[in-house]
Protein backbone atom coordinates (compact mmCIF):
# COMPACT_ATOMS: atom_id res chain seq x y z
CA UNK A 1 0.00 0.00 0.00
CA UNK A 2 1.34 3.44 -0.95
CA UNK A 3 2.09 5.99 1.76
CA UNK A 4 0.83 9.60 2.06
CA UNK A 5 3.47 12.29 1.61
CA UNK A 6 4.15 12.96 5.30
CA UNK A 7 6.85 11.78 7.70
CA UNK A 8 4.88 12.31 10.88
CA UNK A 9 3.86 9.37 13.02
CA UNK A 10 1.50 8.80 15.90
CA UNK A 11 -0.08 5.94 17.82
CA UNK A 12 -3.33 4.36 16.59
CA UNK A 13 -6.15 4.84 19.18
CA UNK A 14 -8.99 2.41 19.83
CA UNK A 15 -11.44 3.92 17.32
CA UNK A 16 -10.93 6.38 14.49
CA UNK A 17 -13.21 8.27 12.13
CA UNK A 18 -12.59 10.18 8.93
CA UNK A 19 -12.45 13.98 9.22
CA UNK A 20 -15.62 15.61 7.92
CA UNK A 21 -13.72 18.56 6.40
CA UNK A 22 -11.69 16.74 3.76
CA UNK A 23 -11.60 17.69 0.09
CA UNK A 24 -10.18 15.63 -2.77
CA UNK A 25 -8.96 17.18 -6.03
CA UNK A 26 -6.51 16.53 -8.82
CA UNK A 27 -3.43 18.74 -8.94
CA UNK A 28 -0.72 18.30 -11.58
CA UNK A 29 -1.92 14.80 -12.35
CA UNK A 30 -1.81 13.82 -8.69
CA UNK A 31 -4.66 13.23 -6.25
CA UNK A 32 -4.51 15.59 -3.27
CA UNK A 33 -6.46 15.36 -0.03
CA UNK A 34 -6.80 18.59 1.95
CA UNK A 35 -8.45 19.34 5.27
CA UNK A 36 -9.73 22.88 4.78
CA UNK A 37 -10.20 23.32 8.53
CA UNK A 38 -6.55 22.64 9.43
CA UNK A 39 -4.95 23.40 6.00
CA UNK A 40 -3.17 20.04 6.14
CA UNK A 41 -2.72 18.45 2.72
CA UNK A 42 -1.05 15.37 1.29
CA UNK A 43 -0.84 13.43 -1.96
CA UNK A 44 -2.86 10.22 -1.69
CA UNK A 45 -3.20 7.13 -3.85
CA UNK A 46 -6.64 5.61 -4.57
CA UNK A 47 -6.04 2.77 -2.12
CA UNK A 48 -5.46 5.28 0.68
CA UNK A 49 -8.69 7.04 -0.28
CA UNK A 50 -10.38 3.66 0.01
CA UNK A 51 -8.82 3.23 3.44
CA UNK A 52 -10.25 6.59 4.54
CA UNK A 53 -13.68 5.52 3.33
CA UNK A 54 -13.62 2.57 5.74
CA UNK A 55 -13.63 5.10 8.60
CA UNK A 56 -16.80 6.97 7.58
CA UNK A 57 -17.99 6.30 11.14
CA UNK A 58 -15.97 5.55 14.33
CA UNK A 59 -14.32 2.21 13.63
CA UNK A 60 -11.77 -0.03 15.35
CA UNK A 61 -8.59 0.05 13.21
CA UNK A 62 -7.88 -3.61 13.99
CA UNK A 63 -11.23 -4.52 12.46
CA UNK A 64 -10.32 -2.64 9.29
CA UNK A 65 -6.89 -4.27 9.17
CA UNK A 66 -8.38 -7.73 9.48
CA UNK A 67 -10.77 -7.04 6.61
CA UNK A 68 -8.05 -6.09 4.11
CA UNK A 69 -5.81 -8.19 1.90
CA UNK A 70 -2.73 -6.01 2.51
CA UNK A 71 -0.09 -6.93 5.04
CA UNK A 72 -1.31 -5.80 8.49
CA UNK A 73 1.91 -3.91 9.26
CA UNK A 74 1.61 -1.80 6.11
CA UNK A 75 -2.05 -1.01 6.72
CA UNK A 76 -1.35 -0.09 10.33
CA UNK A 77 1.48 2.21 9.24
CA UNK A 78 -0.80 3.91 6.69
CA UNK A 79 -3.50 4.39 9.34
CA UNK A 80 -0.97 6.01 11.67
CA UNK A 81 0.15 8.40 8.96
CA UNK A 82 -3.41 9.36 8.07
CA UNK A 83 -4.05 10.00 11.75
CA UNK A 84 -0.90 12.10 12.02
CA UNK A 85 -2.17 14.22 9.13
CA UNK A 86 -5.48 14.67 10.97
CA UNK A 87 -7.43 12.90 8.21
CA UNK A 88 -8.36 10.22 10.76
CA UNK A 89 -9.44 11.41 14.19
CA UNK A 90 -10.46 10.03 17.55
CA UNK A 91 -13.65 11.38 19.10
CA UNK A 92 -15.45 14.62 18.33
CA UNK A 93 -13.66 17.73 17.10
CA UNK A 94 -15.29 20.92 18.56
CA UNK A 95 -14.65 22.90 15.36
CA UNK A 96 -16.19 20.18 13.20
CA UNK A 97 -19.18 20.04 15.53
CA UNK A 98 -19.71 23.79 15.13
CA UNK A 99 -19.34 23.48 11.36
CA UNK A 100 -22.03 20.81 11.32
CA UNK A 101 -24.50 23.53 12.35
CA UNK A 102 -23.72 25.59 9.25
CA UNK A 103 -26.53 25.83 6.73
CA UNK A 104 -24.03 26.60 3.96
CA UNK A 105 -22.52 23.68 2.13
CA UNK A 106 -19.10 22.35 1.27
CA UNK A 107 -18.12 25.08 -1.20
CA UNK A 108 -18.70 27.90 1.30
CA UNK A 109 -16.92 26.04 4.09
CA UNK A 110 -13.92 25.31 1.91
CA UNK A 111 -13.68 28.89 0.67
CA UNK A 112 -14.19 30.69 3.98
CA UNK A 113 -11.92 28.37 5.99
CA UNK A 114 -9.56 27.03 3.36
CA UNK A 115 -8.38 30.47 2.24
CA UNK A 116 -7.42 31.65 5.73
CA UNK A 117 -3.80 32.65 6.40
CA UNK A 118 -2.94 32.43 2.71
CA UNK A 119 -0.59 35.43 2.88
CA UNK A 120 2.92 34.81 4.14
CA UNK A 121 5.25 37.60 5.24
CA UNK A 122 8.11 38.28 2.84
CA UNK A 123 10.80 40.96 3.28
CA UNK A 124 10.59 43.78 0.75
CA UNK A 125 13.54 42.55 -1.41
CA UNK A 126 11.83 39.17 -1.83
CA UNK A 127 8.49 40.82 -2.66
CA UNK A 128 10.18 42.97 -5.33
CA UNK A 129 11.99 39.97 -6.77
CA UNK A 130 8.69 38.08 -6.95
CA UNK A 131 6.96 40.99 -8.72
CA UNK A 132 9.81 41.43 -11.20
CA UNK A 133 9.68 37.71 -11.92
CA UNK A 134 5.99 37.95 -12.78
CA UNK A 135 6.59 40.94 -15.08
CA UNK A 136 9.43 39.10 -16.80
CA UNK A 137 7.29 36.04 -17.53
CA UNK A 138 4.17 37.77 -18.80
CA UNK A 139 2.49 41.10 -19.55
CA UNK A 140 0.17 42.74 -17.03
CA UNK A 141 -3.55 42.83 -17.84
CA UNK A 142 -4.76 46.13 -19.29
CA UNK A 143 -5.93 48.78 -16.84
CA UNK A 144 -8.80 49.84 -19.09
CA UNK A 145 -11.47 48.19 -21.19
CA UNK A 146 -13.17 49.85 -24.16
CA UNK A 147 -15.26 49.10 -27.25
CA UNK A 148 -13.51 51.21 -29.91
CA UNK A 149 -15.99 50.29 -32.67
CA UNK A 150 -19.00 51.42 -30.67
CA UNK A 151 -20.37 55.00 -30.72
CA UNK A 152 -18.87 57.04 -27.88
CA UNK A 153 -20.35 59.99 -26.01
CA UNK A 154 -17.71 61.97 -24.10
CA UNK A 155 -18.72 63.14 -20.61
CA UNK A 156 -17.40 66.26 -18.88
CA UNK A 157 -15.47 65.63 -15.65
CA UNK A 158 -16.93 67.86 -12.90
CA UNK A 159 -14.68 70.58 -11.53
CA UNK A 160 -16.74 70.41 -8.35
CA UNK A 161 -19.59 68.23 -7.18
CA UNK A 162 -23.18 69.11 -6.37
CA UNK A 163 -23.13 68.07 -2.72
CA UNK A 164 -20.76 68.15 0.24
CA UNK A 165 -20.88 64.35 0.53
CA UNK A 166 -19.90 63.93 -3.12
CA UNK A 167 -17.01 66.34 -2.69
CA UNK A 168 -15.87 64.32 0.31
CA UNK A 169 -16.09 61.09 -1.67
CA UNK A 170 -13.99 62.64 -4.44
CA UNK A 171 -11.17 63.23 -1.92
CA UNK A 172 -11.06 59.64 -0.66
CA UNK A 173 -7.64 58.03 -1.11
CA UNK A 174 -5.92 54.98 0.34
CA UNK A 175 -3.53 56.22 3.05
CA UNK A 176 -0.40 54.20 3.74
CA UNK A 177 1.66 56.80 5.57
CA UNK A 178 0.41 57.73 9.04
CA UNK A 179 2.10 60.25 11.32
CA UNK A 180 1.43 58.44 14.60
CA UNK A 181 -0.34 61.48 16.04
CA UNK A 182 -3.54 60.89 18.03
CA UNK A 183 -7.04 61.50 16.77
CA UNK A 184 -9.81 62.94 18.89
CA UNK A 185 -12.41 60.84 20.69
CA UNK A 186 -15.06 62.87 18.87
CA UNK A 187 -13.60 61.83 15.50
CA UNK A 188 -13.56 58.16 16.50
CA UNK A 189 -17.16 58.44 17.70
CA UNK A 190 -18.22 59.93 14.36
CA UNK A 191 -16.42 57.26 12.31
CA UNK A 192 -17.99 54.46 14.33
CA UNK A 193 -21.46 55.94 13.99
CA UNK A 194 -21.19 56.59 10.26
CA UNK A 195 -19.58 53.26 9.36
CA UNK A 196 -20.92 50.68 11.81
CA UNK A 197 -23.58 52.48 13.85
CA UNK A 198 -27.33 51.93 13.83
CA UNK A 199 -29.38 54.54 11.96
CA UNK A 200 -32.84 53.12 12.41
CA UNK A 201 -34.83 49.92 12.21
CA UNK A 202 -36.70 48.24 9.41
CA UNK A 203 -39.84 46.27 10.23
CA UNK A 204 -39.73 43.12 8.11
CA UNK A 205 -42.28 40.32 8.28
CA UNK A 206 -41.89 37.75 9.67
CA UNK A 207 -38.41 38.59 10.96
CA UNK A 208 -39.31 41.55 13.13
CA UNK A 209 -37.10 44.64 13.42
CA UNK A 210 -33.84 44.64 11.45
CA UNK A 211 -31.04 47.19 11.64
CA UNK A 212 -30.47 49.97 9.16
CA UNK A 213 -26.96 51.35 8.70
CA UNK A 214 -25.30 53.66 6.19
CA UNK A 215 -24.10 50.58 4.28
CA UNK A 216 -26.22 47.99 2.55
CA UNK A 217 -26.22 44.44 3.90
CA UNK A 218 -27.89 41.45 2.23
CA UNK A 219 -31.34 41.06 3.78
CA UNK A 220 -30.37 43.72 6.37
CA UNK A 221 -28.72 40.89 8.31
CA UNK A 222 -25.52 42.90 9.10
CA UNK A 223 -23.21 39.95 9.69
CA UNK A 224 -20.13 42.08 10.43
CA UNK A 225 -18.93 43.01 13.92
CA UNK A 226 -16.02 45.37 14.59
CA UNK A 227 -13.32 45.34 17.27
CA UNK A 228 -10.91 48.23 17.78
CA UNK A 229 -7.25 48.29 18.67
CA UNK A 230 -7.00 51.81 20.04
CA UNK A 231 -3.43 53.12 19.92
CA UNK A 232 -3.68 56.92 20.01
CA UNK A 233 -7.07 58.48 20.76
CA UNK A 234 -7.29 61.49 23.05
CA UNK A 235 -9.14 60.67 26.27
CA UNK A 236 -9.25 56.92 25.61
CA UNK A 237 -6.84 54.39 27.07
CA UNK A 238 -4.99 52.12 24.68
CA UNK A 239 -6.45 48.63 24.37
CA UNK A 240 -8.74 46.23 22.56
CA UNK A 241 -12.41 47.24 22.43
CA UNK A 242 -15.60 45.80 20.99
CA UNK A 243 -18.11 48.20 19.45
CA UNK A 244 -21.56 47.56 20.91
CA UNK A 245 -23.93 48.70 18.17
CA UNK A 246 -27.10 48.55 20.29
CA UNK A 247 -25.76 50.90 22.97
CA UNK A 248 -23.34 52.79 20.69
CA UNK A 249 -20.64 52.04 23.21
CA UNK A 250 -17.09 50.74 23.39
CA UNK A 251 -16.56 47.66 25.56
CA UNK A 252 -13.01 47.29 26.86
CA UNK A 253 -11.85 43.73 26.25
CA UNK A 254 -8.28 44.24 27.49
CA UNK A 255 -6.09 47.25 28.13
CA UNK A 256 -2.61 47.73 26.71
CA UNK A 257 -0.60 48.74 23.67
CA UNK A 258 -1.49 46.19 20.99
CA UNK A 259 -0.13 48.12 18.01
CA UNK A 260 2.56 45.45 17.47
CA UNK A 261 -0.14 42.76 17.46
CA UNK A 262 -2.15 44.71 14.89
CA UNK A 263 0.94 44.93 12.70
CA UNK A 264 1.50 41.16 12.98
CA UNK A 265 -2.16 40.55 12.07
CA UNK A 266 -1.50 42.68 8.97
CA UNK A 267 1.44 40.44 8.05
CA UNK A 268 4.00 42.90 9.42
CA UNK A 269 3.51 45.44 6.66
CA UNK A 270 5.56 48.49 7.63
CA UNK A 271 3.01 51.12 6.68
CA UNK A 272 0.54 49.81 9.28
CA UNK A 273 2.48 51.49 12.07
CA UNK A 274 1.44 55.01 12.90
CA UNK A 275 -2.31 54.44 12.62
CA UNK A 276 -4.32 55.75 15.57
CA UNK A 277 -6.99 53.01 15.48
CA UNK A 278 -7.14 49.57 13.88
CA UNK A 279 -10.58 48.16 13.03
CA UNK A 280 -10.78 44.36 13.05
CA UNK A 281 -13.94 43.23 11.26
CA UNK A 282 -15.39 39.79 11.91
CA UNK A 283 -18.35 37.83 10.59
CA UNK A 284 -21.08 36.30 12.76
CA UNK A 285 -22.26 34.00 9.98
CA UNK A 286 -25.44 32.75 11.65
CA UNK A 287 -27.12 36.13 11.14
CA UNK A 288 -27.09 35.74 7.37
CA UNK A 289 -27.06 31.95 7.28
CA UNK A 290 -30.27 31.65 9.30
CA UNK A 291 -32.33 33.26 6.53
CA UNK A 292 -30.29 32.42 3.44
CA UNK A 293 -29.43 28.73 3.42
CA UNK A 294 -27.68 28.54 0.01
CA UNK A 295 -23.89 28.74 0.16
CA UNK A 296 -23.89 31.32 -2.63
CA UNK A 297 -24.92 33.87 0.00
CA UNK A 298 -21.54 33.53 1.73
CA UNK A 299 -20.35 35.99 -0.93
CA UNK A 300 -22.52 38.71 0.60
CA UNK A 301 -20.46 38.68 3.81
CA UNK A 302 -17.43 39.97 1.93
CA UNK A 303 -19.59 42.52 0.12
CA UNK A 304 -20.68 43.79 3.54
CA UNK A 305 -17.04 44.21 4.55
CA UNK A 306 -16.39 46.23 1.40
CA UNK A 307 -19.40 48.50 2.01
CA UNK A 308 -18.36 49.12 5.61
CA UNK A 309 -14.75 49.78 4.65
CA UNK A 310 -15.82 52.40 2.12
CA UNK A 311 -18.04 54.08 4.72
CA UNK A 312 -15.00 54.18 7.04
CA UNK A 313 -12.94 55.80 4.25
CA UNK A 314 -15.56 58.47 3.55
CA UNK A 315 -16.12 59.27 7.23
CA UNK A 316 -12.37 59.56 7.88
CA UNK A 317 -11.80 61.71 4.80
CA UNK A 318 -14.56 64.09 5.84
CA UNK A 319 -12.70 64.61 9.13
CA UNK A 320 -9.38 65.27 7.40
CA UNK A 321 -8.01 61.84 8.39
CA UNK A 322 -6.57 59.00 6.36
CA UNK A 323 -7.86 55.43 6.10
CA UNK A 324 -6.64 52.15 4.74
CA UNK A 325 -7.67 48.49 4.51
CA UNK A 326 -5.59 45.37 3.96
CA UNK A 327 -6.44 41.76 3.16
CA UNK A 328 -2.88 40.48 3.60
CA UNK A 329 -3.78 38.97 6.94
CA UNK A 330 -2.89 36.45 9.60
CA UNK A 331 -6.43 35.28 10.34
CA UNK A 332 -5.49 32.68 12.94
CA UNK A 333 -3.50 35.20 15.00
CA UNK A 334 -6.40 37.68 14.86
CA UNK A 335 -8.91 35.06 16.00
CA UNK A 336 -6.67 33.98 18.86
CA UNK A 337 -6.22 37.62 19.88
CA UNK A 338 -9.98 38.24 19.77
CA UNK A 339 -10.89 34.94 21.40
CA UNK A 340 -12.93 33.70 18.42
CA UNK A 341 -13.44 30.12 17.25
CA UNK A 342 -13.09 30.93 13.54
CA UNK A 343 -16.32 29.07 12.72
CA UNK A 344 -19.26 30.75 14.47
CA UNK A 345 -17.38 34.04 14.25
CA UNK A 346 -14.33 34.56 12.06
CA UNK A 347 -11.91 37.40 11.33
CA UNK A 348 -12.38 38.97 7.89
CA UNK A 349 -10.59 42.28 7.45
CA UNK A 350 -8.28 44.89 8.97
CA UNK A 351 -8.90 48.59 8.48
CA UNK A 352 -7.16 51.55 10.07
CA UNK A 353 -7.53 55.29 10.52
CA UNK A 354 -4.99 57.90 11.48
CA UNK A 355 -3.52 61.31 10.84
CA UNK A 356 -1.80 61.32 7.42
CA UNK A 357 1.84 62.32 7.29
CA UNK A 358 2.03 65.64 5.45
Amino acid sequence: MARPSSRRRSQVPEKLRRSSTLSLYWEREGLVCEDYLTHERAALTPDLVGLLERFSKPTDPDRVIRGMDEKPARVRQAIRQLQALGFLKKGEDPAEKRLARWHWGHAAKQYLLGTKDAHQFLPRPQRLAYAKGLLKKSRQPALYKSYPRRPQIRLEKPAAYASESNNTLARVRNTRDFSGRPISRRDLNEILMLAWGEHGKLQAEPWGPLLEKTSYSGGNRHTVEVYLVVVAVDGLKAGLYHYNVKDHALELMKAGDFSATAKRIGNRQEWIKGAAVHFLMTGVFARTMFKYRHEYVSRTVFCDVGHLSQSMYVAATGLGLGACTTYALNHSLAEKFLGLDGVDEAFLSLGMVGVPRV
